[in-house]
Formats: structure tokens, sequence, C-alpha cells
């Protein structure tokens, strides 16, 4: 199944979201991830079941003043 990370092609085995993070070793901490334009919270990683084509963004966001 492919699924778009951060805008590139990426073939994954795994459909859950956590499992897939995990996989590709990508550390979320003080980031935000979504899917189809849709943030998911932490919590509900292990929930997020991936589709092909989905689109999965992670951001990370700087504080300032």
């Amino acid at each position: 199944m492919n699924i778009f990370l951060n805008g590139k092609k990426k073939n994954i085995k795994k459909k859950i979201l956590k499992a897939v993070l995990k996989k590709l070793e990508i550390n979320t901490i003080g980031q935000v991830v979504s899917v189809n334009d849709k943030a998911v919270p932490w919590k509900n990683y292990g929930q997020v079941s991936l589709k092909n084509n989905d689109r999965v963004e992670i951001k990370k966001f700087w504080g300032g003043g």
C-alpha cells in the first residue's frame, strides 16, 4: 500500500498509524501528525487505520515571541 509522507510516496505494509511511525523510526514528540489534513491526537495513533494514497503530514511547531 502507498501513502504520501510529507509529500513523498512511501510503500508500507503496516496499516495502523502508530505502527507505521514506529517502523519508519519517526519521533513525533513536539510534532503534529495529520492524516488527510486532519490532526490526529497522539493518544489515537493506535486507532487510525491508513488507506491507500492517504496523505500523512508531520509538522514541527516552533514557539516564538
